[in-house]
């Protein structure tokens, strides 16, 4: 496991394990997902735990994170994960990575800017942030500090959206799945695509091959309103587009080309005799573009002649080699990143100071003493009471404002601190 380094004092308390592409191959992280009902669950274990204050559950086709607030409570944290999803203990350490403090901050704001994601500059994950945020609220585990960092995580993503060409040209599985049929099959207009599941990655996958030049689509899905829902879809509308039952679905792969399938079925749903039934005696061969996590497709079906077999982790690393050549991107987002974690612990320096607190109540003693002074002395009709009021309000604002902007900029130096306090003639604690 990758050891935290210990960064911005003031954010010590927050943790981030996780496992991600980058670390643990498919065969691990098929086994580590954790499915929307048993979320509530593993936050109540984690929350628990003693020191534990708070907890949110990142858990996606390529990753599982588990975010905390808490004292050094980080074996207990791995011991709890790997009891939850059922895995062992020490194989989990093994391919898993920790952070604290502001390197958990900023892993989660690269997390929410598609810089961790298999395809950088994809959007999805933003929703996937969303989501999780939103789990962590409703079972009452995301709050205080957790809470506001991942508040600064959707701010973080939208800055990258809005201020970089990050997703602009994307390279992603879809594509490199794209090429990958076309190596085999050359000119894709005769290919007969087979799209199993009709979730974003199958659509996404879809939507690159019938670009593409693949004009015969057929779509399975477990639920056959979905795939009849799918097929309506006005950007399939070029092609010879039909649906199948779940049923038909062994003896259609004997009838087509290229397989995507991008089920949430625990188990393959493709065997190796499956293939090897209905491959039996075809001159064309047979290419299988799994995006599943847990897979769809048996390992075994690539061993078979004249059939191609692409999952995840072959995907990933074929979009890896496309990476170098978006480093300005990168580093453009990297940048922006980084100015927003210092922002964010300037924030959480500032929410831990009872000293603005403090100088709010001393402005709104002094407005309250003023306003009430003049209209002992004045005899001021209503409305000219009420601008009285509003221009000491904005003169104290401004005021308060200045002196929280210096002290701010330097959240951790106590010679500013005692400055203000000085100034305004605020003891302390």
């Amino acid at each position: 496991m990758d050891k935290p380094v210990q960064t911005d004092p003031q954010l010590h308390t927050i943790w981030c394990i996780g496992v991600d592409h980058h670390r643990a191959p498919v065969e691990l992280r098929e086994r580590l997902s954790i499915s929307e009902a048993l979320i509530p669950d593993a936050l109540n274990d984690l929350t628990q735990i003693e020191g534990v204050s708070g907890a949110v559950i990142v858990s996606t086709c390529n990753r599982l994170e588990m975010y905390a607030q808490g004292s050094d409570c980080a074996d207990d944290m791995i011991h709890q994960f790997a009891e939850t999803v059922g895995f062992e203990t020490r194989s989990l350490e093994s391919n898993s990575y920790i952070h604290q403090g502001g390197e958990a901050v900023e892993h989660l704001f690269r997390v929410a800017s598609s810089l961790e994601s298999m395809v950088i500059g994809e959007y999805q994950i933003v929703h996937q942030i969303k989501q999780a945020h939103q789990w962590g609220r409703e079972h009452g585990s995301c709050r205080g500090e957790l809470d506001r960092m991942f508040q600064h995580a959707l701010t973080v993503a939208k800055d990258v959206r809005t201020n970089t060409s990050i997703g602009a040209h994307k390279v992603s599985v879809a594509s490199i799945g794209v090429d990958l049929a076309k190596h085999i099959h050359g000119k894709l207009s005769k290919a007969r695509l087979l799209v199993i599941g009709a979730g974003e990655m199958a659509e996404l996958a879809t939507i690159h091959l019938l670009e593409a030049g693949v004009k015969n689509l057929t779509i399975i899905n477990r639920t056959h309103e979905k795939a009849l829902e799918f097929a309506a879809d006005k950007r399939f509308s070029a092609c010879d587009i039909r649906t199948l039952r779940w049923s038909d679905m062994h003896q259609a792969l004997g009838s087509h080309d290229i397989v995507v399938t991008s089920t949430a079925a625990t188990l393959p749903v493709i065997t190796t005799e499956d293939v090897r039934t209905a491959h039996r005696g075809k001159l064309n061969s047979l290419v299988f573009i799994d995006l599943a996590v847990p897979r769809d497709v048996e390992v075994g079906v690539g061993n078979l002649p004249d059939v191609y077999r692409y999952d995840l982790d072959h995907l990933d690393k074929m979009v890896a080699s496309n990476r170098d050549l978006r480093s300005d991107d990168i580093e453009q987002v990297e940048e922006l990143i980084s100015s927003h974690r210092d922002q964010f612990a300037k924030k959480i320096a500032i929410a831990q100071n009872p000293l603005p607190a403090v100088m709010n109540k001393w402005f709104e003693d002094l407005v309250h003493d003023e306003f009430e002074r003049l209209i002992r002395k004045t005899s001021l009709e209503d409305q000219q009471q009420d601008e009285v009021r509003y221009a000491l309000h904005r003169l104290a604002g401004k005021l308060r404002h200045r002196s929280l902007s210096w002290l701010q900029e330097a959240p951790d130096d106590p010679m500013r601190e005692q400055a203000i306090r000085d100034l305004f003639q605020i003891k302390s604690n």
